[in-house]
């Protein structure tokens, strides 16, 4: 039986998915957005581009928090409809979730048991931690007998890791991420300049700077 493999990566602010069979990321917001009656009005990119824009109607909701689900109907929800969307009718599928290390086992089974809810079309759920796929993703080798430390600065969280011999030596999980760039920037325009400015403007703010300090 025909089956697809499927890699995917649920951040505090954007969805990836991988697709083996078409060889292609897809990229998206990790946003849902809700109308009063809790019906969905939008997920993913149509949602985030409602947000800081939303009548009092619509509430929008992110539903990963510091890297793990921290709302997990919502983000059951989000996560059936793009795959419901965006996959191929295939029979079966084989997912591989991208999941932090430095998390409690509560919250690893929340991963696993989200995926299997979310998609009919499941055969397996495999967890991946995050630092060993950040590693093979860069080229690294990974089963070499020295270190290499990873670091993943996500959104909502920074996680910092040590890998060796094919296995995570060290891994610590900060709750400290570029959402906490975006906002101290939102405070010293604000105290500073009296200009009020979104968590968006903020963002493309870094961006742009980032970017002017690697053109040098």
């Amino acid at each position: 039986m025909k089956k697809g493999l499927i890699g995917i990566e649920l951040g505090s602010k954007n969805l990836r998915i991988y697709s083996k069979e078409k060889d292609q990321i897809l990229r998206l917001k990790n946003v849902i957005a809700l109308t009063e009656d809790s019906e969905t009005a939008a997920v993913g990119n149509e949602a985030f581009s409602m947000y800081e824009k939303e009548p009092h109607q619509i509430q929008i909701i992110t539903p990963m928090v510091h890297g793990v689900i921290g709302d997990y109907t919502n983000m059951r929800r989000l996560l059936a409809q793009i795959l419901r969307r965006y996959l191929r009718k295939l029979k079966k599928y084989e997912f591989y979730m991208a999941v932090p290390s430095d998390i409690t086992g509560v919250e690893r089974r929340a991963f696993y048991d989200l995926m299997l809810e979310s998609f009919r079309s499941v055969k397996e759920v495999r967890l991946c931690p995050k630092p060993m796929a950040d590693a093979v993703g860069l080229g690294i080798d990974v089963g070499a007998p020295c270190g290499n430390m990873v670091i993943n600065m996500g959104a909502d969280t920074t996680e910092i890791s040590v890998i060796s011999l094919g296995g995570i030596v060290r891994s610590r999980l900060v709750k400290q991420g570029g959402s906490q760039i975006d906002q101290w920037m939102i405070s010293k325009l604000k105290r500073n300049y009296n200009i009020e400015i979104g968590m968006k403007s903020a963002e493309r703010l870094k961006l742009l700077y980032a970017r002017r300090e690697e053109e040098g």
